[in-house]
């Protein structure tokens, strides 16, 4: 019997050990990883320097290169992992830069009728392993590992986007996660057939 092809996202605050569980499915069960391409990215180093001036910038670089990776892992022909997935990049991270008004706005706009256009092109994560770990713990991994991010990852919107990423589904952080209307301008994907579970369970990659 062949198995069919799954689609695998890992999402969780930096500090939480994504990568780490991504190189361990990738061993365990011969998966194809995506990563995040951070490594790439022209405007790191001027959104580090000036957030407010190129944090648009760098969250359409993103966008556009996690549309880019989401294809390739469409046409990959085995189960896929990636660490990062489009939705968590916009529905986290660019959203938590517009909360904290580095985005403005008339960019937010543009941004967010670009990323409704892409998504709803897009297959959907078969499975989403959210994990969870305290916003100080994160901001103190982050820390010691020298990781800029943790200037824009003090409070954790993961509660209140998470419903949203995984179709309504409970995932690790429920802490009276009841879903909330959208009041941000981003697509509802309430219907897309995503699936959660807790960090702390096991996950069979065989049926």
């Amino acid at each position: 019997m062949v198995k069919r092809k799954r689609f695998i996202a890992v999402a969780g605050n930096i500090g939480t050990g994504k990568t780490e569980l991504v190189d361990f499915l990738c061993r365990r069960y011969e998966l194809k990883p995506f990563f995040e391409p951070n490594d790439t990215n022209p405007y790191l180093e001027d959104f580090y320097r000036d957030m407010a001036g190129f944090a648009f910038h760098s969250q359409i670089y993103f966008l556009t290169h996690k549309f880019r990776l989401h294809r390739a892992l469409e046409r990959e022909p085995g189960t896929v992992v990636q660490d990062r997935t489009i939705y968590e990049d916009a529905e986290i991270f660019a959203r938590n830069l517009r909360r904290q008004k580095y985005i403005n706005q008339r960019d937010w706009t543009t941004y967010s009728e670009l990323y409704s256009i892409i998504s709803s092109s897009l297959a959907p994560p078969d499975l989403m392993i959210y994990l969870h770990a305290p916003v100080a713990r994160s901001a103190s991994e982050s820390r010691r590992a020298g990781a800029p991010w943790s200037r824009i990852s003090r409070r954790s919107i993961y509660g209140a986007s998470i419903t949203s990423m995984t179709n309504g589904l409970p995932a690790t952080t429920s802490r009276g996660g009841q879903d909330r209307h959208r009041q941000d301008g981003l697509p509802d994907r309430s219907h897309r057939p995503a699936r959660s579970v807790s960090a702390d369970r096991k996950v069979s990659l065989a049926d």
